[in-house]
């Protein structure tokens, strides 16, 4: 549920966030993907998407009549130099388009503010109309506007204003038209701030600009309070998109472990670049991924223990970072935000490596809710939770000492040994106890061994430990052998 922040001046509102990111400039110049700008960030030519996909490059139809409102009256001479650039554009010849907007910036006078400022207010309402096409083109014509009226005032109306105000008329396509429409704000989220070009910028510049938008936007209703289903909603997005969102910080953002992304703005990272340039701080500064998601999982790490006393006994929200939680999105990649699959099949792997290939250690909590899902901690004591439905637990030697909460208890566990052979902890695993009786059962071969030292844990010949928490005879497809009680053959 998407609960709208209506403010009182939206083009107030609109003016300072758009003029804050685009800046001005009297001069014509080069914007960071070579378009002509001028002002405050007004382009005197735009992006046309072709039938097979690729970009075409046209002169504003809008440039002449609006240059003339402020005064200024171009050439036959300039006009052609302007379709010469859209057409070098359009060729993938940057460095001509810059050459010649140079030229024609010499022969056209510098504008002030106020003129600025008119040009402004021609594009912001063209912006509003190209958000408004894009809700009808995805949505059709009554839902299109339906959703364009609910959002009619909002901040989160300013934001992406501000994106079709630099992308164009196609930014607002139907992934995030959907996820509006549907009430997604985490979704609408992710759309704005990775997606928002194809899943990569064209520039860090554009970056920069995505992470200003989708932090205005939000990803909670109200961070200081959130709401559980809000929460799900928030890790159904992530786990969906877990790796686009990890390389696209990787390089613009910051990343999973804390380091700055390698693409740079002036020596800063676009996300880092944006709070510096937009003056963003405390509550309005862009978040770092694991920022952002803290809320999120401070509520439902309160629901699982909730849910689960005893398999969370012992743990506290901090021993996890929030990247490393995942939950069942319910839905594949791919499919739109409006399937739900109650019993998903999910796969969920913690697992991470570095540069190199090598996995490294990092705590997980993994929920697979309902539906048959097969969890994979790896590497790092890990919180494994399978919900209903018969669910698959992976585990190999030396990945740490784990928990697993089963709470219909038809799960199976599969242990990988140091050679990578596997055995499935399922019907027909029999542990026989120690002679001596105990707490004690070991497999035939010797190399696992249950214990019940409360609670019930499986230990691996390598000393590492999968906890199952109130385990019964049975669970999991393990049967527990009692030794057999001595026969007593004194006389009597």
């Amino acid at each position: 549920m998407i609960n709208y922040r209506i403010n009182g001046d939206f083009y107030g509102n609109a003016r300072s966030v758009i003029k804050g990111s685009e800046g001005f400039r009297g001069d014509i110049y080069s914007d960071t993907v070579s378009i002509p700008t001028i002002g405050y960030g007004y382009a005197l030519i735009v992006r046309q998407r072709k039938s097979n996909g690729t970009m075409n490059y046209v002169v504003a139809d809008y440039v002449q009549n609006e240059f003339a409102s402020i005064g200024i009256a171009p050439t036959p001479a300039q006009m052609n130099l302007l379709r010469d650039i859209a057409i070098d554009l359009t060729n993938g010849n940057t460095a001509a388009a810059r050459t010649k907007t140079a030229t024609l910036d010499a022969q056209i006078r510098d504008i002030d503010q106020a003129e600025a400022s008119t040009l402004f207010n021609r594009s912001l309402d063209r912006a509003l109309a190209d958000v408004k096409r894009g809700f009808i083109a995805s949505l059709g014509s009554a839902n299109g506007e339906l959703l364009f009226t609910e959002m009619t005032g909002s901040t989160e109306l300013v934001a992406i204003s501000s994106m079709a105000f630099s992308g164009g008329s196609d930014i607002v396509g139907r992934s995030l038209s959907q996820a509006l429409w549907n009430s997604n704000r985490a979704e609408a989220w992710y759309e704005i701030r990775y997606n928002s070009n194809n899943g990569s910028s064209r520039s860090p510049g554009i970056a920069k600009r995505r992470y200003y938008e989708s932090e205005l936007f939000g990803i909670y209703n109200n961070s200081a309070s959130v709401q559980v289903d809000e929460a799900k909603e928030v890790f159904r997005m992530f786990s969906l998109h877990r790796s686009d969102i990890e390389r696209y910080e990787q390089r613009y953002g910051v990343d999973f472990d804390g380091n700055a992304g390698w693409d740079r703005i002036n020596g800063r990272p676009p996300l880092g670049a944006a709070n510096y340039e937009f003056n963003l701080s405390g509550a309005a500064a862009v978040d770092a991924i694991h920022d952002a998601l803290s809320p999120a999982w401070t509520a439902l790490f309160a629901e699982l223990q909730r849910l689960y006393p005893t398999g969370m006994a012992g743990l506290s929200a901090t021993d996890f970072s929030p990247v490393n939680v995942q939950l069942d999105p319910n839905r594949n990649a791919g499919q739109p935000v409006t399937t739900n699959t109650q019993d998903h099949q999910s796969y969920l792997d913690g697992r991470r490596f570095n540069s190199q290939g090598q996995e490294i250690s990092t705590r997980d909590v993994l929920i697979g809710e309902g539906g048959r899902d097969t969890l994979r901690g790896g590497l790092g004591d890990d919180v494994l939770i399978g919900g209903e439905g018969d669910d698959i637990y992976i585990y190999r030697a030396g990945d740490g000492n784990d928990r697993i909460i089963d709470s219909d208890r038809r799960g199976r566990v599969i242990v990988f040994d140091a050679n990578g052979q596997h055995r499935e902890l399922a019907a027909g695993a029999f542990f026989q106890q120690n002679p001596n009786g105990g707490t004690i059962w070991q497999s035939a071969d010797g190399q696992i061994s249950i214990t019940h030292n409360s609670p019930w844990r499986l230990v691996l010949s390598d000393g590492s430990t999968i906890e199952l928490g109130d385990f019964q005879d049975g669970d999991f497809g393990i049967d527990l052998i009692n030794a057999p009680v001595p026969v007593d053959y004194t006389r009597t």
